[in-house]
């Protein structure tokens, strides 16, 4: 099952670059991130003046952090009732207060998936990266908690 991350931004890979390298600089080593491949939907949505919404976009990333790197898998979704009834059960469950508000205010669902395990320090060392930048709550696979940055360096030991 996939994490997900919820986010105010849409899914590019200029912004995660940005996000990678702000995170590293906290990092005893840099995180590395090289998109592997970038498909967007921008045409399926209405935009904000005259450009159009991306709904929905993959992206296939590659990440490094020390001798740790695997490949990651996100699908950008708009955020449903189906996620944000999975974060306010997670946030009931983890005592995360406030956070199941916070997704509710991302207009955007990221599924981050791998074929390496995703409880990992790199795993979540890229969902730190994708939450500062996105600006949005991390749900672990399990569904037990909901959290952000700080606990996703937590979980990733750094």
């Amino acid at each position: 099952m996939p994490l997900l991350v919820f986010s105010q931004v849409a899914l590019e890979p200029s912004g995660l670059l940005r996000a990678a390298t702000l995170v590293s600089r906290s990092l005893p080593s840099p995180l590395d991130v090289d998109v592997a491949g970038f498909e967007d939907n921008a045409h399926l949505g209405s935009g904000i003046g005259s450009e159009a919404a991306i709904i929905s976009a993959r992206l296939s990333v590659d990440v490094r952090f020390g001798e740790l790197e695997g490949r990651f898998a996100l699908q950008q979704r708009a955020n449903h009732e189906t996620a944000l009834s999975l974060a306010q059960a997670a946030e009931q469950r983890g005592q995360a207060h406030g956070m199941a508000q916070l997704a509710q205010r991302c207009p955007w669902v990221w599924e981050l998936d791998s074929e390496e395990p995703l409880e990992s320090a790199l795993a979540w060392l890229f969902c730190a990266a994708l939450a500062s930048w996105g600006l949005g709550p991390i749900l672990p696979s399990d569904h037990s908690t909901l959290f952000g940055v700080r606990g996703a360096r937590l979980r990733a030991g750094v």
